[in-house]
């Protein structure tokens, strides 16, 4: 008999507890259908320093699901990098794959029975991921693959399809990514920098250059509420730490000087923060956004330099 497959699941709640609780009982439910003594799957929740903290639900405490509370807001890849960690060491136990989660998904009921086979029949594979659909118009694929160009200084999300590993570069969206333990345990963790955005690409980044692979499943499904958009303008948080993160990580993966990035960055908050800005509403959310961007764009100038940063905390305290 095969030994029985473990994967944590972890749901990262960021003042998003109701979308968790679901999404944590969606699992524990299609956990019943995995095959039984093949594979394991522990759920966690993980309060990520909420106000009030997050209590959890009658029908999550009885489906097991446990609870994790950080110390404080550690941003995405800190939170999940802090439930492996606690996990590992309290329930003295070794899981073969960490299914790093966003809280607002919704995810079909096979999903990470396809993802484990994906897994298991490809040994050079650090990470997997599904398809993902937009939550609200479900016909529409979000984003499969993550398209890196170092020449251009951009990023793409993209459909796949292929029975293959992905190209170099490339990245699989963060939202639902299932990591093998060795991989992440190889990298060194997620990087915590960020807080927000650009985690995963890093983290794909670096499995393919110690000589990992990245592969979609394109029969898996998840579906994702983009909330990078706020009534199709750039959110608060998206235009500061898109802008910021840009240029953190090109310096980071592909050691670009600032001076060649500070053009293609101008043009990507352009695209993606500045256009979307022609629908505000009012003059305050306009300059709102405007001075997130340009504290993004300080702040990344810093950290690259080495230097504290000026804006995040006034931004977001």
């Amino acid at each position: 008999m095969n030994p029985q497959y473990r994967v944590l699941a972890i749901i990262v709640d960021y003042q998003s507890a109701r979308d968790a609780a679901h999404l944590s009982i969606q699992l524990a439910k299609s956990s019943l259908m995995l095959p039984q003594g093949e594979l394991h799957l522990q759920i966690v929740h993980v309060d990520n320093a909420n106000q009030p903290p997050t209590s959890l639900t009658a029908e999550q405490l009885k489906a097991g699901i446990q609870k994790l509370v950080t110390p404080k807001n550690l941003g995405y890849a800190g939170a999940l990098n802090f439930a492996i960690q606690a996990c590992k060491k309290s329930q003295n136990q070794n899981y073969d794959a960490y299914w790093l989660l966003n809280s607002d998904l919704e995810v079909e009921p096979d999903c990470l029975f396809k993802l484990t086979s994906l897994l298991k029949n490809h040994p050079k594979a650090g990470a997997v991921g599904p398809v993902v659909r937009m939550f609200s118009q479900r016909e529409k694929v979000w984003g499969a693959r993550g398209v890196v160009s170092p020449w251009m200084g951009t990023t793409a999300m993209t459909d796949w399809n292929k029975q293959t590993a992905l190209p170099k570069w490339s990245y699989i969206p963060g939202c639902s990514l299932l990591v093998r333990s060795d991989a992440y345990e190889e990298v060194g963790k997620l990087p915590e920098k960020y807080k927000l955005y650009y985690e995963e690409t890093e983290f794909c980044i670096q499995l393919q250059k110690i000589g990992w692979e990245l592969w979609v499943a394109p029969s898996a499904t998840v579906y994702h509420k983009v909330d990078s958009m706020k009534g199709r303008i750039p959110a608060r948080h998206f235009s500061y730490y898109f802008t910021r993160n840009n240029l953190i990580f090109w310096k980071t993966c592909f050691n670009i000087p600032i001076w060649i990035q500070l053009p293609r960055t101008f043009f990507v908050v352009f695209k993606e923060v500045l256009l979307p800005l022609r629908r505000s509403k009012s003059r305050f959310e306009l300059m709102d956004r405007l001075k997130c961007a340009w504290g993004g764009m300080i702040d990344g100038l810093l950290f690259a330099r080495g230097l504290p940063l000026r804006f995040e905390r006034n931004l977001f305290q």
